[in-house]
């Protein structure tokens, strides 16, 4: 029996008390090699394993026989037939005991693991309990790096932001400032007390004024956000640029190109950041279609059309293109990479007289490109869609939906010269491809773009010339829709 192993024959579910009789097989055990390691005296002196009954898919799994190790040389001598399987050595957790030398294990350490892939683990978690030992130092993984990814390097000083108006918009914005650790929101101007006490009750810590004059004299700032109402952005934009402030600005930039023009100027002579939240132009889905277009795969873009429709909210002051089409226009702009020669457009007031409720505006560029451009506060259905047909393929980015935003379709009209003599048009029906799209709050990214251009000099994606822009596009529909109509140049001089 000497240099014999044993085991149990195959079908054999369960581990017997001492005592009980049962069959066996007997197989030479071979002789071990450099590599192993024979079963020591302790663990052939180890009691069998107590009855156990796991469960696993249905069926009772095979028992496990503590010190038993005969299964890995039988398995390669490569002779397995008439015999069990193998039982699975598992890497399990003991207690500290005395080895063979009398030596108890050093605390932090795991048992010995039967697979060679462990010792990596093992000799880790060595070197992290001795450097986690008193007085040690504490590892760590790496060093904070200076440069923001995908950004230029920012000072180690958060930007302190002055944040004006606290009404519809603002409290968006002081919760994207409040979670940057690159911005410090030092102090709050609005002129409602209602607002002010809403703030403070939400952000007591920060100080809050009436007007910009208080804002500007009584802390020190280096920004100012500007969420007020439009007939007021002029004024206290212009009163931030002047006191050497950056300033951002909400859509619309100013009510008219005139104003928005003073702004760049003013802006360009202080040396400070002037941006206009155009929030599409920092959302992800956006920012792929631009990309997409750039890389050749859509062809040469055609034309575009948007629609921004929805029943509400209803408007008194401003009509629904400046109310709603800012956004439209300036993703128009930043697709297409022009500015439009002339806009005509047409609407009609249903609910307030001389105010449109409902809008559609052409824009035509010097490439021969169209937009089109359809928004409504009076309309069954809530729609933010864009459509960008190509000479290749064709684009719909639906902001409705939660995650499939972007749907390519690979449709089109063969070219003329791609047809035989003779032939009529053809079309082309090919694959729908429906892109993932890493979703981020644009709001978040506009902040970010805003403190980053802040403390590198940089200038922003929507600067006040993109501001300019988009006011004077809006100016020209309106100058449009009061021709009946009519054709309107749209061009600026700054």
């Amino acid at each position: 029996m000497e240099g014999a192993a044993v085991r149990l024959p195959y079908g054999v579910h369960r581990a017997f008390r001492q005592g009980e009789r049962v069959d066996a097989v007997l197989r030479r055990a071979p002789a071990h090699g450099r590599h192993e390691r024979a079963p020591s005296d302790a663990a052939q002196r180890q009691p069998r394993a107590r009855r156990r009954s796991r469960v696993q898919g249905g069926h009772r799994r095979h028992a496990r026989i503590p010190g038993y190790q005969g299964h890995r040389a039988s398995a390669r001598e490569g002779s397995g037939r008439g015999v069990p399987r193998p039982v699975r050595a598992r890497a399990r957790r003991r207690r500290p005991r005395r080895s063979a030398r009398g030596s108890r294990r050093r605390d932090g350490e795991l048992g010995r693991c039967a697979r060679r892939r462990h010792q990596p683990l093992q000799r880790g978690l060595r070197a992290y309990s001795r450097a986690c030992a008193p007085g040690a130092r504490h590892p760590q993984r790496h060093a904070r790096s200076p440069h923001r990814a995908g950004g230029a390097a920012v000072s180690a000083a958060p930007l302190r932001i002055g944040m004006v108006g606290y009404g519809y918009w603002g409290p968006n914005i002081v919760r994207n400032l409040a979670r940057l650790a690159s911005a410090e929101l030092v102090a709050l101007c609005d002129a409602s007390e209602k607002n002010r006490a809403r703030f403070e009750a939400a952000y007591p810590g920060v100080p809050t004024v009436a007007s910009i004059e208080q804002l500007l004299a009584g802390h020190e700032v280096d920004a100012v956000v500007i969420a007020t109402s439009a007939p007021t952005h002029h004024a206290i934009a212009r009163a931030a640029i002047d006191a050497g402030k950056h300033c951002f600005v909400e859509k619309p930039l100013t009510l008219t190109s005139s104003d928005a023009e003073d702004l760049v100027r003013a802006a360009d002579a202080a040396g400070v950041v002037l941006m206009v939240g155009h929030l599409m132009e920092y959302h992800s889905a956006i920012g792929w279609i631009k990309d997409y277009i750039a890389s050749g795969n859509l062809g040469d873009v055609l034309y575009l059309y948007m629609q921004r429709l929805n029943l509400g909210k209803v408007r008194t002051q401003e009509n629904a293109f400046w109310s709603l089409a800012p956004h439209d226009v300036s993703i128009a702009l930043y697709l297409l990479g022009e500015m439009p020669e002339s806009v005509s457009a047409s609407g009609a007031a249903f609910v307030t007289p001389g105010v449109h409720d409902t809008v559609f505006a052409n824009l035509r560029f010097r490439s021969g490109r169209m937009a089109n451009i359809h928004v409504s506060w009076l309309d069954p259905h809530k729609v933010r869609r864009l459509t960008v047909v190509g000479s290749k393929q064709m684009l719909v980015f639906d902001d409705m939906q939660a995650t499939e935003k972007i749907w390519v379709y690979d449709r089109g009209v063969e070219p003329p010269e791609a047809l035989p003599y003779g032939a009529d048009v053809q079309l082309r029906f090919g694959d729908i491809h429906v892109p993932w799209v890493p979703l981020k709050e644009p709001l978040q990214e506009e902040m970010e773009h805003f403190i980053s251009c802040c403390q590198s000099g940089a200038t922003p994606r929507s600067d006040g010339r993109d501001g300019l822009r988009v006011v004077r596009v809006l100016e020209a529909v309106d100058e449009s829709i009061a021709a009946g109509g009519a054709p309107v140049p749209t061009r600026v001089e700054v």
